[in-house]
């Protein structure tokens, strides 16, 4: 280690030393922690709701000297999404809110995925990196998963488990109307598509342009996330939301993709999810349709005006009533984890 290095880390082990000490005079504090960009509406609507319910959260994001300081072996309770973010940088106490469909019949395979061609290459195709995502729940206080199902891998770890889905949010309108205004534009985007690209993706949004509708992608050489992706949203008449593997067990309701759009009235079409993760009441009231039906369905949608408005009128408002987001979370668990200092 050369001596400007060394010297870099002796003030930042100084520094956070410093921080440890000054916490130990001071209730312990509720934070919740993301890296990507794309899911930093999701903590900002939990500490809105924690602050609804009296108790005190901040947000955190990325790995920059403030925040690693904050988590470096705090003793404050932190709530996150983890899976990549390096095991060297997690906090001492901390809740793991998965966001991965670990179900994925691949997700136990020793190597490294090799059997999803023409795909960009993610994190959680590297066998490492899953290890490393099992190590970090392995290590956290409580899971929460978006999925019911998942209290499996919580059982087998001895860790409790609560159901936390992606759901609305009066925060999401609140933050929604601040940055597109009260009166929405004339929509010129025919349809809109975020996420990181698949081969199987490719596919469909390529048939749509042949097609002759206009298509705006937000992926991995254009990245957009809160504003800017908003005010493109707003101009978007369709949001496509599709699954990127050929994996019948990763095909559930994308509550992740889907819960600013329905808090918004904002038509999203989701893929038709699979028999093994069938959703009799998302999928009566979301629009859904057959992967090789999504450029007709497209089509069926832009010329009916009317309809979009009307179904996503639908969505918000059984989206609101069923699935708001301050009836799962666990906030007496919550305090009484921060009471445990």
């Amino acid at each position: 280690m050369s001596r400007i290095k060394f010297l870099k880390r002796l003030g930042f082990e100084a520094s956070s030393l410093v921080m440890r000490m000054t916490a130990k005079f001071r209730s312990r504090k509720l934070y919740f922690y993301y890296l990507a960009p794309a899911l930093g509406r999701r903590m900002e609507a939990l500490a809105f709701a924690c602050r609804s319910h009296g108790i005190p959260a901040e947000v955190v994001s990325g790995l920059s000297r403030e925040s690693r300081l904050k988590l470096h072996r705090s003793s404050d309770l932190w709530v996150g999404f983890w899976g990549c973010v390096p095991l060297e940088h997690f906090p001492l106490h901390y809740i793991f809110w998965n966001t991965e469909p670990m179900l994925h019949s691949q997700w136990n395979d020793e190597a490294d995925w090799q059997s999803l061609p023409g795909d960009e290459p993610r994190w959680h195709r590297s066998a490492t990196q899953r290890q490393v995502w099992k190590k970090a729940m392995a290590g956290a206080i409580s899971i929460w998963g978006y999925r019911r199902d998942l209290d499996v891998y919580a059982k087998k770890l001895g860790k409790p488990f609560d159901f936390v889905p992606f759901g609305y949010s009066p925060y999401y309108e609140e933050v929604f109307r601040s940055v597109v205004g009260l009166e929405r534009p004339e929509p010129e985007i025919d349809v809109l598509f975020y996420g990181w690209m698949s081969h199987r993706r490719r596919l469909v949004l390529d048939e749509l342009a042949l097609r002759g509708m206009k298509v705006f992608i937000a992926s991995d050489q254009n990245h957009l996330s809160g504003p800017d992706l908003e005010r493109i949203m707003v101009r978007s008449k369709i949001i496509l939301c599709m699954f990127g593997y050929d994996d019948a067990f990763t095909h559930t309701p994308d509550f992740a993709r889907v819960d600013f759009l329905l808090s918004n009235r904002l038509f999203a079409l989701h893929e038709k999810p699979s028999k093994e993760c069938r959703d009799i009441d998302f999928e009566t009231h979301v629009p859904v349709c057959a992967y090789e039906e999504i450029a007709d369905t497209c089509a069926h949608y832009l010329s009916r005006p009317v309809e979009r408005e009307e179904r996503a009128e639908t969505a918000y408002h059984w989206f609101k009533t069923n699935y708001p987001l301050d009836s799962f979370l666990p906030f007496d668990s919550l305090r009484q984890m921060l009471r445990a200092a």
